[in-house]
């Protein structure tokens, strides 16, 4: 018999029926998705509600229900368990979850686009229901079933119902799809306390929350509970305190009593230093930003997070256990204000070590003014303090090394002395000229071919001391340096040969062609 109901008959001594009582049962059950992946493996609808019809409640349910009609059939069910004569609660809910910053909710399968700040208008709140459910301690049954598949989701969301906690007096039930009929069967089962039917639960189901080992869901059939309104109403002030103190009185007063269990779950948690450290945090509030400090502190003085998203996962614990470590502290991963502080203050101090060892080695190398110091600067601390000063030093020599390396590919004026300087500066300020002279070089180079038939043709040309002589006048009346004008071809007449070529737009073979003796030699 529920707690409610005993406190509204609170004059009475027993229990003649309960039949006056309304039970009410809320059951929503999406498995096909409009965008989002269907449930391959749904739960039976009909065996979460008709055990429960079978069993006199009554249910509002839902199946494969848009948001708005989660919401409308929640409303409905809120506004049926707020009555005076409401006992008992079920909600079963089944599908697609998803969770945020300690809110989980059932999408609806309209679903879409869905993130953090508009997850409630996807779905139904897992955690309002849970607060309905509490308005009846110790006679309220809360059951997820939750999907195995995995979708998109927006920042600050996540699939699932992770850390889902019930409500004191709530008792919680996760279950996969295929023993939720077991799961609503014991419930219905009379005689069953809370705490046999957890334990002969199978693999797949997980109770937690409010598990009496005197009572159950069901009173047996044909029997009649006293009634103890001082233990419900003591209980209830309790739980609105909420302090270890009260739940340690209570104890005191009712240590079999029907609260007892879950009194003593809370004190455990309560003294649990896991629990608290985890606690602590949480009630620090810590913002995006503020994690992602502290992700950068770790990383810094040589604690790797595994990445600076301000999202603390297993990585960032692990740092952090490792850091607790190092300084002494309880290692348990999780962080309190003054620890917070103390990593800020050794994150500081590893600044400012290191920007002592930059400064030194700046005086030790770029502060020379020198290349190659500028250089080893920039391999130790390519984001130091003078990086800047230094890239800018290499700059001006770099510059002045260009300048000279492009005079002296102009000078002399050949494609490997063009590619040359392209490779060692493929983004200077010549390179567009270099790249234009090496294209024409390389068109006008002559093949062995050209070469050959070139060094065939002087031959009958110029065949004789006066034809060869006369060449190397008409080169150095046009300019060319030829050297001394005796009728003799060295490297000096080659190059001159080369450069009227050039500029006949002929190939470049250095010898006199007929093309080429027809400007040279017979002008006319």
């Amino acid at each position: 018999m529920g707690f409610r109901k005993l406190a509204a008959v609170c004059a009475m001594s027993v229990f003649s029926s309960a039949a006056m009582a309304e039970d009410v049962a809320l059951v929503l059950a999406n498995n096909l998705y409009d965008r989002l992946p269907n449930i391959r493996t749904p739960m039976g609808f009909g065996g979460a509600r008709w055990p429960l019809e079978r069993a006199g409640f009554q249910v509002i349910s839902e199946r494969d229900g848009k948001t708005r009609e989660l919401h409308r059939a929640a409303d409905r069910f809120a506004a049926l368990a707020n009555a005076d004569d409401t006992d008992r609660l079920v909600v079963v809910l089944s599908g697609h979850f998803v969770t945020s910053r300690g809110q989980t909710w059932l999408l609806g399968n309209d679903a879409q686009k869905i993130t953090g700040l508009n997850a409630g208008a996807n779905g139904v709140t897992v955690e309002g229901l849970a607060r309905v459910l509490a308005t009846r301690a110790g006679q309220s049954v809360l059951v997820l079933v939750p999907s195995r598949g995995r979708f998109d989701t927006g920042a600050y969301l996540k699939t699932g119902v992770a850390k889902v906690k019930a409500p004191q007096g709530v008792t919680l039930i996760t279950s996969d799809a295929r023993n939720v009929q077991r799961v609503v069967d014991g419930l219905m089962t009379p005689g069953t306390s809370y705490r046999d039917l957890a334990n002969s639960m199978p693999s797949g189901v997980t109770m937690s929350g409010f598990l009496s080992g005197q009572n159950g869901f069901t009173a047996a059939h044909g029997t009649i509970e006293p009634a103890r309104p001082g233990e419900l109403a003591y209980w209830n002030a309790v739980r609105d305190i909420g302090t270890s103190e009260a739940l340690e009185a209570y104890l005191r007063r009712y240590p079999n009593g029907d609260f007892a269990d879950e009194a003593r779950r809370i004190l455990e948690e309560a003294n649990d230093p896991l629990k608290i450290a985890e606690q602590t945090e949480s009630d620090l509030a810590l913002s995006r930003n503020a994690r992602r400090r502290i992700q950068e502190n770790l990383q810094f003085i040589g604690f790797n997070p595994r990445g600076v998203d301000g999202l603390f996962g297993r990585g960032t614990r692990s740092a952090i256990r490792d850091w607790q470590r190092s300084k002494g502290f309880e290692v348990h991963g999780f962080l309190d204000a003054a620890q917070i502080a103390e990593l800020d203050r050794d994150a500081q101090a590893q600044r400012r070590k290191l920007e002592r060892e930059d400064r030194q080695y700046w005086r030790e190398t770029g502060a020379l003014g020198t290349e190659g110091g500028y250089r080893r600067y920039l391999e130790r601390y390519p984001q130091g303090l003078s990086a800047e000063l230094a890239r800018e030093g290499l700059a001006e020599y770099n510059g002045a090394r260009e300048s000279e390396d492009w005079a002296h590919a102009r000078e002399v004026d050949t494609l490997e002395a063009y590619q040359g300087y392209l490779r060692d500066y493929p983004d200077g300020p010549n390179a567009p000229e270099a790249r234009e002279r090496a294209k024409w070089l390389l068109k006008h180079s002559p093949t062995e071919q050209q070469i050959a038939q070139a060094r065939a043709e002087e031959r009958r040309i110029a065949n004789n001391p006066v034809a060869r002589l006369l060449a190397e006048q008409r080169l150095a009346q046009l300019g060319y340096d030829t050297g001394k004008v005796d009728g003799k071809f060295t490297d000096r007449t080659r190059d001159a040969i080369k450069a009227v070529q050039q500029k006949l737009d002929l190939p470049m073979t250095g010898y006199i062609s007929n093309r080429t003796a027809n400007y040279l030699i017979n002008p006319n």
